[in-house]
């Protein structure tokens, strides 16, 4: 059962299809280059001073429409709305919450861009696939300080260990549930944090 009963499920993922279709076909024809120019890393990506052109179409599809519009958000921005009387489940909910003085909040990549992007360079991710794998939540700057700037190790099979590791609980805003993001849950696994 949801905290909120049976609310209207907020509209999170943008109809801006066709203009989210140009950048990952940009993001394609980026990667066709750097392949054809033996740019396989982010080392060499970073050497050249090509990496923003990865990094920027990654930041853009996630942020489309509304950057703090995101399904998941950790405990403490929940309980800072609903102090300030904010609706979790509208749609301005973000707009309202980033408005406020009283917190401070980002957005963090629970799947780091750079492991994206190095994903994209040595062809274990496509391209086309991309969106299935960004993945943000919006928490506090307090706890985005707690997490690690480049985890080293991330793996997709476990994406939410850093927030587990940190104390940090993540709300679902589409299912109004707290994720289970211990170790074997279903929560955990990246497949079912796929947009729906």
């Amino acid at each position: 059962m949801s905290l909120f009963g049976v609310l209207k499920r907020p509209k999170l993922v943008s109809n801006f299809s066709s203009e989210r279709a140009v950048i990952v076909k940009n993001l394609s024809h980026n990667l066709r280059f750097f392949k054809r120019n033996n740019i396989h890393t982010i080392k060499l990506l970073n050497d050249v001073k090509l990496r923003k052109i990865l990094d920027t179409p990654l930041w853009g599809l996630l942020e489309f429409g509304n950057k703090y519009d995101q399904p998941f958000i950790s405990r403490e921005v929940l309980n800072h709305a609903n102090e300030i009387g904010i609706d979790v489940l509208s749609t301005s909910f973000a707009k309202k919450v980033h408005g406020d003085k009283n917190i401070q909040i980002e957005l963090d990549h629970v799947v780091p861009r750079a492991y994206l992007i190095d994903q994209l360079l040595t062809n274990s991710l496509n391209a086309d696939r991309i969106e299935f794998h960004l993945i943000a939540c919006v928490i506090t700057r307090e706890e985005h300080l707690r997490l690690p700037r480049s985890p080293s190790n991330f793996s997709l099979s476990d994406p939410w260990k850093y927030y587990r590791e940190n104390h940090i609980e993540v709300f679902d805003r589409i299912t109004g549930d707290f994720l289970d993001l211990s170790t074997n849950s279903k929560d955990a696994k990246l497949r079912n944090l796929i947009q729906r």
